[in-house]
């Protein structure tokens, strides 16, 4: 994104503070192209995951930050949220959310006794 002349002096980018000296501008320019800014999501995303620590799967994009020892997905009571209604849920017992295979490890949901209505998970999402 190239410095530019705004009302009252030199800026970079769309917002941001305006400088009385083009070279101020361009030394803000620097400082955030440092910072890693690239202009892109994907990008910004790829660095936000470079940052966190990959062993930790608290600490990865997609899970939320849990306390340790919290279970995402345990055997709830029939009646409520539970496997069985949610959108993530396929035949067979396996869940296609990238979130619950991330923290399961494969897209097998452990089932109680084989019967969907008695498990659930922190990521259910409502069937549409």
């Amino acid at each position: 994104m190239p410095v530019h002349r705004v009302a009252g002096g030199w800026r970079w980018g769309k917002s941001g503070k305006v400088y009385k000296s083009r070279a101020g501008a361009e030394r803000q320019a620097r400082a955030i192209y440092a910072s890693g800014w690239r202009g892109d999501a994907e990008a910004r995303l790829r660095r936000a995951y470079a940052r966190t620590d990959a062993a930790d799967p608290r600490r990865r994009p997609g899970l939320p930050i849990y306390p340790p020892g919290h279970k995402v997905g345990t055997e709830v009571p029939e009646g409520g949220s539970s496997c069985a209604n949610c959108r993530h849920y396929k035949e067979g017992g396996t869940c296609d959310s990238p979130a619950f295979q991330e923290w399961n490890g494969s897209d097998i949901i452990p089932l109680p006794d084989e019967d969907p209505t008695r498990y659930c998970s922190d990521l259910w999402e409502p069937r549409k």
